[in-house]
């Protein structure tokens, strides 16, 4: 979604230049044609920068910590401890023995 803009006026007047501009920063590259000067926009548009920012989390959350949730719900589902990966599916702790998280059967609930 749109999230940024700029507006503005660019005149080239007999070799030289008038400009009015407002919501983007003026640089010393030329002009790709005689009305357009390359400069970037900098003012938010607020709901389109509001979307983005969501979206590309969601993207973020999926690839960075998605696959370690992913990776406790399998182990649980297996009867393993989802801190090492331990089988706790014939012990009665209510610990790991392995590392010590309360994860055991008899705390699958608060796991």
């Amino acid at each position: 979604m749109l999230c940024l803009w700029r507006e503005g006026h660019y005149e080239l007047v007999a070799g030289e230049h008038m400009e009015s501009h407002r919501g983007w920063i003026t640089t010393a590259m030329k002009p790709w044609s005689s009305g357009d000067p390359r400069a970037p926009p900098f003012i938010p548009v607020l709901p389109g920068f509001a979307i983005n920012t969501l979206f590309y989390a969601a993207i973020l959350w999926l690839v960075i910590p998605g696959p370690f949730a992913l990776r406790r719900l399998i182990r649980r589902k297996r009867g393993h401890c989802i801190k090492c990966g331990y089988d706790l599916r014939h012990a009665d702790h209510e610990a790991c023995p392995e590392c010590g998280a309360v994860c055991g059967p008899a705390a699958a609930a608060s796991c």
